[in-house]
């Protein structure tokens, strides 16, 4: 296994009969391929060959998945050819790089990871409340920094922790650390873990459906918490957190980030606030 890596225009430098800039992989004991410290500046391929480089297979992330990958765990890979110019494409970095392929990942597709080498991962935009195999199955929650507000509309029936649009590889659910934890009542927090329990789906009592969600993707701090319905003025909240607050429309529509006193310059309606503190509240700014 390589990695071919492309330059600004996505072209990959092939010439004729191998790729000269190949950062060659190298086979761990689990049959799995890993290179490190690999310097990216526009983005890359996988090469999988046997003998020559001009018969060998080049792999790209699936077109369902999430892109830029996540770094938080395995990616999809499809195979695909240069000409395509669908190349993985990532922010220029330094990352290590793991190839691991069906044998390893004991399911049908190849996958591959990718964190900054020596760095922090960086949490995804965005993750799923998934219900089936499709994108049109899955409900996307929006976050920042690993955490994940749904805010109004998550979905009627079982549900479970996705970040790609898809509820059938344990690789990409968080499941409960404890799989009694299948139905998600207000105010208690159900700590997650990826690939764990993955066979169970989080229910919502009907009385809950109007409440917020928030999902914890931060490493080491992983969890779900159905938070209270919090239908207030303005005027009682403003001493119960400090800090910039980020205010959402009840649709989920970023209207800013301000101080908390600043929203009774805002027209009257509900909004979602997120704190500094993670925590997430509901306020109706009354006219």
């Amino acid at each position: 296994m390589a990695i071919i890596l492309v330059d600004a225009s996505g072209e990959a430098n092939f010439d004729g009969t191998d790729y000269p800039d190949k950062v060659t992989m190298t086979e761990n004991s689990d049959g799995s391929f890993a290179a490190t410290s690999v310097k990216i500046d526009n983005g890359f391929y996988f090469l999988g060959y046997s003998t020559t480089a001009a018969t060998g297979t080049l792999y790209t992330l699936s077109s369902w998945a999430q892109n830029p990958p996540v770094q938080l765990g395995p990616n999809p890979l499809s195979i695909t050819t240069s000409s395509a110019k669908n190349y993985v494409s990532i922010t220029a970095g330094t990352y290590d790089i793991t190839f691991i392929p069906t044998s390893v990942s004991a399911t049908s597709l190849r996958m591959f990871t990718i964190v900054p080498s020596g760095g922090s991962v960086i949490e995804p935009t965005y993750i799923y409340l998934a219900q089936g195999t499709s994108a049109s199955a899955c409900t996307q929650v929006s976050g920042e920094s690993g955490i994940y507000t749904a805010m109004a509309g998550y979905p009627a029936g079982a549900f479970k922790i996705s970040y790609e649009p898809r509820n059938d590889y344990e690789q990409f659910i968080y499941g409960p650390v404890d799989a009694s934890d299948a139905t998600v009542t207000e105010g208690k927090t159900i700590p997650l873990q990826r690939a764990v329990n993955t066979d169970v789906s989080f229910t919502v009592p009907d009385e809950y459906k109007d409440h917020i969600i928030t999902i914890s993707l931060v490493p080491g701090n992983e969890y779900m918490l159905l938070g209270e319905e919090v239908l207030t003025g303005v005027s009682s909240t403003v001493d119960n957190h400090v800090g910039n607050i980020t205010v959402y429309t009840a649709s989920g529509i970023e209207v800013g980030t301000m101080q908390e006193s600043d929203m009774q310059n805002l027209p009257g309606n509900l909004y979602f606030v997120r704190h500094s503190n993670g925590t997430v509240t509901k306020t109706v700014v009354r006219r």
